[in-house]
Protein backbone atom coordinates (compact mmCIF):
# COMPACT_ATOMS: atom_id res chain seq x y z
CA UNK A 1 0.00 0.00 0.00
CA UNK A 2 2.74 2.62 0.87
CA UNK A 3 4.46 1.88 -2.74
CA UNK A 4 1.51 2.61 -4.44
CA UNK A 5 0.82 5.56 -2.43
CA UNK A 6 3.88 6.90 -3.22
CA UNK A 7 2.94 6.01 -6.96
CA UNK A 8 0.50 8.23 -7.14
CA UNK A 9 2.06 11.14 -5.32
CA UNK A 10 5.04 11.03 -7.66
CA UNK A 11 2.24 11.01 -10.56
CA UNK A 12 0.40 14.13 -8.89
CA UNK A 13 4.20 15.96 -8.22
CA UNK A 14 4.56 15.47 -12.15
CA UNK A 15 1.69 16.10 -13.39
CA UNK A 16 -0.12 18.15 -11.39
CA UNK A 17 -3.40 19.33 -13.37
CA UNK A 18 -4.15 16.15 -15.59
CA UNK A 19 -8.11 15.48 -14.41
CA UNK A 20 -7.14 11.61 -15.09
CA UNK A 21 -4.45 11.91 -12.92
CA UNK A 22 -6.00 13.41 -10.21
CA UNK A 23 -9.29 11.83 -10.23
CA UNK A 24 -7.89 8.15 -9.61
CA UNK A 25 -5.25 9.54 -6.74
CA UNK A 26 -8.70 11.31 -5.25
CA UNK A 27 -10.20 7.76 -5.23
CA UNK A 28 -7.26 6.18 -3.90
CA UNK A 29 -7.46 8.67 -1.16
CA UNK A 30 -11.46 8.32 -0.09
CA UNK A 31 -10.70 4.44 0.27
CA UNK A 32 -7.89 5.82 2.62
CA UNK A 33 -10.23 7.75 4.00
CA UNK A 34 -8.44 11.07 3.04
CA UNK A 35 -11.10 13.29 2.13
CA UNK A 36 -9.10 16.44 2.35
CA UNK A 37 -6.44 15.19 0.06
CA UNK A 38 -9.37 13.76 -1.94
CA UNK A 39 -10.65 16.80 -1.66
CA UNK A 40 -7.94 19.08 -3.13
CA UNK A 41 -7.17 16.37 -5.69
CA UNK A 42 -11.24 16.63 -7.24
CA UNK A 43 -10.98 20.52 -7.19
CA UNK A 44 -7.88 19.95 -10.12
CA UNK A 45 -10.98 17.56 -11.82
CA UNK A 46 -13.26 19.98 -11.53
CA UNK A 47 -10.82 23.29 -12.89
CA UNK A 48 -9.57 21.01 -15.38
CA UNK A 49 -12.33 19.01 -16.89
CA UNK A 50 -15.45 20.73 -17.57
CA UNK A 51 -17.34 17.64 -19.09
CA UNK A 52 -16.41 15.57 -15.63
CA UNK A 53 -17.11 18.94 -13.09
CA UNK A 54 -20.45 17.17 -11.60
CA UNK A 55 -19.52 13.79 -11.43
CA UNK A 56 -16.08 15.14 -9.20
CA UNK A 57 -18.96 17.70 -7.39
CA UNK A 58 -21.25 15.21 -6.90
CA UNK A 59 -18.15 12.68 -5.20
CA UNK A 60 -17.51 15.85 -3.14
CA UNK A 61 -21.19 16.15 -2.08
CA UNK A 62 -21.93 12.38 -0.94
CA UNK A 63 -18.42 12.09 0.74
CA UNK A 64 -18.69 15.86 3.02
CA UNK A 65 -22.55 16.75 2.80
CA UNK A 66 -20.63 20.30 3.63
CA UNK A 67 -21.22 23.40 1.05
CA UNK A 68 -18.48 24.85 2.86
CA UNK A 69 -15.58 22.67 2.45
CA UNK A 70 -16.47 21.78 -1.07
CA UNK A 71 -16.86 25.82 -1.84
CA UNK A 72 -12.69 25.73 -0.87
CA UNK A 73 -11.62 23.46 -3.17
CA UNK A 74 -13.85 25.55 -6.42
CA UNK A 75 -11.79 27.48 -8.62
CA UNK A 76 -12.89 31.19 -8.78
CA UNK A 77 -15.14 30.56 -11.70
CA UNK A 78 -19.23 31.04 -11.65
CA UNK A 79 -19.95 27.81 -13.42
CA UNK A 80 -18.31 25.09 -11.03
CA UNK A 81 -20.33 27.10 -8.47
CA UNK A 82 -23.79 26.96 -10.57
CA UNK A 83 -22.76 23.44 -10.75
CA UNK A 84 -22.63 22.94 -6.67
CA UNK A 85 -26.01 24.91 -6.36
CA UNK A 86 -27.22 22.56 -8.73
CA UNK A 87 -25.81 19.39 -6.50
CA UNK A 88 -26.93 20.39 -3.67
CA UNK A 89 -30.29 21.36 -4.77
CA UNK A 90 -30.56 17.89 -6.55
CA UNK A 91 -29.85 16.59 -3.05
CA UNK A 92 -33.11 18.87 -1.64
CA UNK A 93 -30.82 20.42 1.34
CA UNK A 94 -32.11 23.76 1.09
CA UNK A 95 -29.44 25.11 3.85
CA UNK A 96 -26.64 23.84 1.79
CA UNK A 97 -28.00 25.66 -1.39
CA UNK A 98 -28.73 28.97 0.39
CA UNK A 99 -25.05 28.63 2.17
CA UNK A 100 -24.02 28.31 -1.96
CA UNK A 101 -26.03 30.93 -3.34
CA UNK A 102 -24.98 33.34 -0.88
CA UNK A 103 -21.23 32.52 -1.17
CA UNK A 104 -22.17 33.20 -5.45
CA UNK A 105 -23.69 36.23 -4.57
CA UNK A 106 -20.71 37.73 -2.40
CA UNK A 107 -18.33 36.41 -4.53
CA UNK A 108 -18.74 35.31 -8.22
CA UNK A 109 -21.60 37.30 -9.38
CA UNK A 110 -19.70 40.55 -8.25
CA UNK A 111 -16.91 39.55 -10.27
CA UNK A 112 -18.73 38.24 -13.28
CA UNK A 113 -20.41 41.92 -13.45
CA UNK A 114 -17.01 43.39 -12.87
CA UNK A 115 -18.09 44.84 -9.59
CA UNK A 116 -15.42 43.26 -7.84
Amino acid sequence: MAAQRAALEQAVRVDPTTPDVAWEVANFHLVQDDVPAALRLLGVVIENDPPARLRALRLCWSVTNDAGRVLQVLPAEADPHLDLLRVVLESKDLGAAEAVWSHIARTTLPEMLGNS
